[in-house]
């Protein structure tokens, strides 16, 4: 699953900064992962993220997907790398959790008031 990205020269692109669904520039984390940087109206780039994340944890996490993982790691002896990718995705997943739940408390926190006891 792939989030839309709007690659610069591209219609999309111009499309998206015309009408300022551009968040930020950046379109992955640093590590390789992809990140939304288009908000749409009514669409949250958390809200993107989280939908994102769902997805992998009802598919990846179902016991026949799981099963068929671990099957093939065990049948092709590459138990010790699908231990490292399984520990590096939870760990991704946790920051990425974490990111939403941080991006949506600060959404519902009201703005300190301007000039207040002044």
């Amino acid at each position: 699953m792939s989030i839309a990205h709007a690659y610069p020269g591209t219609e999309f692109y111009e499309y998206a900064a015309k009408n300022g669904f551009i968040t930020n520039a950046k379109m992955e984390d640093g590590g390789g992962h992809q990140m939304a940087h288009i908000e749409y109206p009514g669409l949250p780039t958390d809200y993107v993220m989280e939908m994102v994340h769902r997805f992998y944890d009802e598919y990846y996490f179902r016991p026949k997907a799981a099963f068929r993982v671990i099957w093939k790691a065990i049948v092709n002896r590459d138990l010790p790398r699908l231990y490292v990718e399984a520990k590096s995705f939870l760990k991704l997943r946790a920051q990425r959790n974490k990111m939403v739940k941080e991006a949506r408390s600060q959404q519902a926190q009201p703005p300190a008031a301007a000039g207040a006891g002044a």
